[in-house]
């Protein structure tokens, strides 16, 4: 696993906090690993949509399909 240190504003980090408080998650770096999960999840469902746009404009996919739904 990678440490990676990132400078957050006192918002931020009162958000943070306050998920911790309200029993979000356990730790800051818990709720951090959560937040960038989220943020994966949402990137490839993105990526999904923005093909099945694609294919339905009559657009061809060429690639491993394997690859296509990672």
């Amino acid at each position: 696993m990678t440490t990676i240190s990132v400078p957050i504003n006192g918002e931020m980090e009162e958000f943070i906090n306050y998920q911790i408080k309200i029993g979000n998650s356990e730790t800051k770096a818990g709720y951090i690993r959560r937040a960038i999960s989220k943020m994966q999840e949402d990137f490839y469902i993105s990526e999904v949509l923005k093909s099945e746009n694609e294919l339905a404009e009559g657009q061809i996919i060429r690639g491993d399909l394997r690859d296509l739904l990672k």
